[in-house]
Formats: C-alpha cells, sequence, structure tokens
C-alpha cells in the first residue's frame, strides 16, 4: 500500500493538486478515474476547480497503480483501469478474469 501512497501523493503534486490531501481518506483511487462517477461524491472536490487533465494519470502511471493494486489483491480497484490493461496484467499476477 505504500506503493499506491506514493503514486497518488506523487501524481497529484506533479499535477498541481498537492493541497487535495482528502484523497489521502480513501482506500482507492477515485481521483484518478476516468470518469467522475466515484469522484463527486468526495466531500471537498469541486469539479470546476481543475481541468479534467489534472485528474489524468499518463498510462504508463496508471500500470504501475493497476500492478500495485493487484499484488496487494485488491481486485476491484485493479480493475478500474481500462479492461485492456487488466486483461493483459491480472492472469499475470494469479487473478482470472470472468
Amino acid at each position: 500500500m505504500q506503493a499506491i501512497r506514493l503514486i497518488h501523493t506523487t501524481s497529484r503534486w506533479l499535477r498541481g493538486r498537492s493541497e487535495e490531501r482528502f484523497w489521502d481518506e480513501f482506500g482507492d483511487s477515485r481521483e484518478w478515474d476516468e470518469d467522475h462517477s466515484r469522484r463527486i461524491k468526495v466531500k471537498g472536490y469541486d469539479a470546476g476547480k481543475w481541468d479534467f487533465s489534472r485528474y489524468a494519470l499518463p498510462i504508463e502511471i496508471r500500470v504501475r497503480l493497476g500492478i500495485q493494486y493487484l499484488l496487494a489483491k485488491n481486485l476491484p480497484e485493479a480493475l478500474v483501469p481500462p479492461l485492456p490493461f487488466t486483461r493483459i496484467w491480472a492472469p499475470l499476477c494469479g487473478f482470472t478474469l470472468y
């Protein structure tokens, strides 16, 4: 979990949102979701404050984050990144996708 927190904190800092520490209260990556469905439920999140790109991760970072969730045996959160990613890495980490 330390690697996941490091990815979140560093990515937030690189995106200019380091003051948004309220994301640390959640044990998932909702702040980096490709849609707003989980993000809008967070107290403190203001959809109009930043451009959507400030909540997007490069694919290389999304892959690293997904791998860390798989290693932590958190399959539901690992499946949040795009499905092609999970179809490649989940079997390599010992998970079966249905």
